[in-house]
């Protein structure tokens, strides 16, 4: 063993070697190809920072340009103010006025200098403009700043303008970008001496004579030189061209000669003072030269944006070059090291012997490749040994197969009616029937839950969510064909005297038998869905006239009136349907909005009977959007106020925790009881407003109560309807005032009721289930009046269940005793904490002791009150009787 391991080790396999031959060459070629990329990267470097200078570059000069002009209409209107020449007498002498043409360069200054980069010069150009009653010396030093920093920034760019010796034409263009620079500098301060040796009587003019001369010697210099360094046929070459031919260019030259001749002639500051009617007779010449100078500096500054546009072109041209040499370089890399590998793999091909083959086979084997097949050739003990081998490989082949069928839930797949030999044939076909009967029961699990996310799970109707989709179709459809439909707002009469005489368990048969008889009249093209607990709704397609939605309540009503038996006993119930026909409308929400209307005002005259919605019950709607704005405005103005009522625990009736309950104090009214707004709210999307102000009121007495009493933790219960439930944000909505104030969310619970959880279940789940997750406690509130399964409450994320009121009202009654211990039970298996509501008096509080409750809740302990009365310190309640 020593021996096999020793030459594995000084012996390595042929492709080994074959590979690190093919190695050395290709680590050559790829250090040369670094070599050539990298050189080429740091080219494209100097030509993106060469770029970038020109940007600088032309718009220095542009400001640089701009700036002049400014200074120097600046400058004509300050001599011409000295001089006491109005300023309509230039418009008219003239006919161009200076004070304009400030303001005109001032804005041009501002565009250039708000595109360019440099920042700095803004505050500058407000101080030299704000120079109040300015002389020519103060205003010639203030601009004179901002042309120093101007050129300081040129002079910057101007320093980034790198030499590329590969680039021959690109150098020769950034030399005559540089000098047609200085050509439209020397031309700038020619004009402003110009202009000055012609205005100014004092000693200036000496300056100013000195700087016309050497500008001008320059200026020639210049011209001559960037004649031999500008490229044929590029853009400053044409602008170049185009300057010889200029009359205006030629007309300054000649007037700034002609300048330094007279004046050298007269002497320097010989000159005599201006006067107004020097200048107004000289007017006309004086602007016509103004005119013709400024003309030649424009053309001056196109000369230069031409040599900026030629240096940026010849920079991209070469930024593409180096960016297809670096491809090139990179290509040639994976040309040299595809024919290496190439070579590799035909070297291996024909240096590796046949006899390794079956060597390679078993290998394959056992690292789980089943692809390999052996050429049965060589002795006849090779040949037996390839025989078995590929035997092997077929069998395994084929469990693999089958495998992969079974992963994919593909049982009807032909591959699995074979059969491999053994014992692994025989657990593949155990696998099969095992899997077949967990993928039938995850389908028909799969449509259960599809089913009770759509449907009442008591009655197997469709639910409210989805009464109200298949009601916004059927308006869809009646648009389309022009047909009418009817909604039937079924409400059960008395139905609490049901549960109350029978119990639940015979009210929830009644339902059942309700919803089957409902089903069973309608016609086959009429919906019937369950929208609350003894609320139906049936959606009658295609109603041709109000009699016909009117025969079809009547034939409800006398389905619903027949009695029920139950073991031996019979229960009578009845009904009252509310009617209102589309006429036209496309608002679900409006037509069960009318039905409800006329469903009340049955009620009103006794129930039993059917009342179609009229103009009277739209009317009162119309109320109800009263209360609805009044409300709104509450909740915009603030005017509601937060009350509480104590939860005590049973056994020491401590205070375990509050529940907020809001009011609505209207500035007219008064005290607004919550039976008249709260249904209106929860009718509309005021309850998700309505809520949030209840929640952000609620979390700021639980900071309110830390910041006086740090040590107190006294949890506050807030009160969540079902339209807020399912609301997209509703969880952000809880949890944005607890990260406001920091408060811990374990001292807010969410109260939710049974019904509005069952309305959307999924829903639901997923928005309770965050909360829950960053510590809010959650409670089912009125627990027992909707039908909550067992799946459901283990399921859901929940902390509390507080049982109805109705519950605790009936507690003389054995059935009732009998239920309230089941909740309680039912709530400690999930190890949930059972709250009873409702608690009136001192028996009530003893006998749900006994019956096994945590907390309870009512008019005995507390009434609500204004829980700015509350401390956060208070801990215990002393038991009061009803008043």
């Amino acid at each position: 063993m020593g021996q096999t391991v020793e030459m594995r080790r000084w012996h390595p396999r042929v492709g080994v070697i074959l590979l690190a031959i093919a190695a050395m060459p290709l680590a050559g070629v790829a250090a040369l190809a670094y070599q050539q990329v990298r050189q080429v990267g740091s080219y494209q470097e100097d030509v993106s920072s060469l770029t970038g200078a020109i940007e600088d570059l032309t718009s220095a000069l542009q400001i640089d340009s701009a700036v002049a002009e400014e200074k120097y209409w600046s400058y004509a209107t300050v001599a011409l103010e000295d001089i006491g020449i109005p300023r309509q007498l230039v418009v008219d002498l003239v006919g161009l006025d200076p004070w304009s043409a400030v303001d005109e360069s001032a804005a041009r200054v501002d565009a250039l200098v708000d595109r360019s980069r440099f920042a700095d010069l803004a505050p500058m150009l407000q101080s030299a403009r704000s120079i109040d009653d300015p002389v020519a010396t103060e205003l010639e030093d203030a601009y004179e700043l901002v042309t120093d920093r101007v050129r300081a920034h040129r002079e910057q760019a101007t320093a980034r303008l790198v030499d590329l010796p590969s680039a021959p034409d690109l150098s020769r263009g950034v030399r005559t970008l540089r000098l047609a620079a200085d050509m439209r500098d020397d031309a700038a301060t020619q004009l402003g001496a110009f202009f000055a040796l012609r205005f100014d009587s004092n000693s200036g003019s000496v300056e100013a004579l000195r700087q016309l001369v050497a500008r001008d010697d320059r200026y020639r210099a210049t011209r001559r030189q960037l004649s031999g360094t500008v490229t044929a046929g590029s853009r400053a070459a044409d602008v170049l061209a185009e300057m010889d031919e200029d009359p205006d260019v030629a007309q300054f030259l000649r007037e700034v000669r002609a300048a330094v001749d007279t004046t050298v002639e007269s002497g320097a500051g010989q000159t005599s003072a201006l006067s107004p009617e020097i200048v107004v007779g000289d007017a006309t010449t004086l602007a016509d030269s103004f005119l013709s100078a400024h003309s030649a500096t424009g053309t001056h500054m196109r000369l230069v944006d031409a040599a900026a546009t030629d240096v940026e072109g010849l920079a991209a041209e070469l930024d593409a070059d180096a960016a297809a040499a670096r491809r090139n370089a990179l290509a040639f890399v994976a040309i040299v090291s595809c024919l290496a590998i190439a070579g590799v793999v035909v070297a291996g091909r024909a240096i590796v012997v046949p006899l390794r083959r079956l060597s390679a086979a078993a290998e394959a084997m056992r690292e789980g490749s089943l692809d390999h097949h052996v050429a049965e050739t060589g002795p006849q003990e090779l040949r037996g040994t390839a025989r078995a081998m590929n035997e092997a490989v077929a069998q395994l082949h084929l469990a693999e197969r089958q495998a992969l069928a079974l992963a994919q839930g593909d049982l009807d797949d032909p591959i699995l009616e074979l059969s491999a030999p053994g014992a692994l044939g025989q657990s593949l076909r155990d696998a099969v029937a095992h899997l077949t009967t967990s993928l039938n029961e995850r389908e028909d699990f799969r449509r259960r839950l599809a089913h009770e996310a759509a449907h009442d799970p008591l009655t197997g109707l469709p639910n409210r969510t989805a009464s109200l989709a298949h009601l916004k179709r059927a308006l869809g459809r009646a648009q389309r064909t022009g047909d009418h439909l009817a909604v039937l707002f079924v409400d059960l009469d008395g139905f609490k005297q049901v549960n109350e005489l029978h119990g639940h368990g015979a009210g929830d048969r009644v339902l059942v038998q309700v919803a089957q008889r409902l089903s069973d009249t309608v016609r086959q093209s009429d919906v019937v869905g369950r929208l609350g607990a003894d609320e139906f709704i049936v959606v009658a397609e295609p109603i041709g006239h109000e009699d016909e939605a009117a025969q079809l309540a009547a034939r409800l009503l006398r389905e619903i009136e027949e009695p029920i038996r139950q073991g031996g006993r019979t229960i009578g119930v009845s009904a009252t349907i509310g009617i209102t026909t589309d006429g036209g409308s496309s608002d679900p929400d409006s037509l069960i909005r009318e039905a409800d209307a006329a469903v009340v005002e049955a009620k009103r005259s006794g129930g039993g009977r059917t009342r179609f919605c009229d103009d009277a019950l739209r009317t009162g709607l119309a109320s109800r959007s009263a209360v609805e704005r009044g409300l709104a405005r509450a909740i915009e103005e603030d005017h509601l106020v937060l009350y509480v009522q104590h939860i005590v625990d049973a056994r020491t009736e401590e205070l375990a925790a509050f529940e907020a309950l809001v009011r609505w104090i209207d500035p007219g009214r008064g005290l607004v009881p919550p039976d008249e707004f709260i249904p209106v709210a929860e009718a509309s999307d005021l309850i998700v407003a309505l809520d949030r102000w209840v929640l952000r009121n609620a979390v700021d007495n639980l900071a309110r109560w830390s910041a006086e009493h740090p040590a107190s933790a006294v949890p506050l219960s807030v009160n969540v309807s079902g339209r807020h439930l399912a609301h997209p944000q509703l969880v952000e909505h809880v949890l944005e005032p607890l990260r406001r104030h920091g408060v811990d969310p374990r001292r807010l619970t969410v109260e939710v009721t049974e019904t509005a959880l069952l309305d959307d279940l999924a829903s639901a789940a997923t928005h309770l289930s965050a909360l829950r997750e960053v510590g809010v406690r959650i409670a089912i509130d009125d627990f027992g009046t909707g039908y909550t399964s067992l799946a459901h409450l283990r399921a859901l994320p929940v902390d509390i269940l507080k049982i109805d009121r109705s519950f605790v009202a009936n507690l003389r009654h054995d059935d009732e005793r009998t239920l309230i211990r089941m909740i309680v039970e039912l709530g400690h298996l999930f190890g949930l904490e059972v709250v009873a509501e409702g608690v009136e008096t001192a028996t009530d509080a003893r006998e749900l002791l006994l019956l096994g409750v945590d907390a309870l809740q009512g008019f005995h302990f507390s009434r609500p009150h204004p829980i700015a009365d509350v401390g956060g310190s208070e801990t215990r309640v002393v038991a009061q009787p009803v008043r």
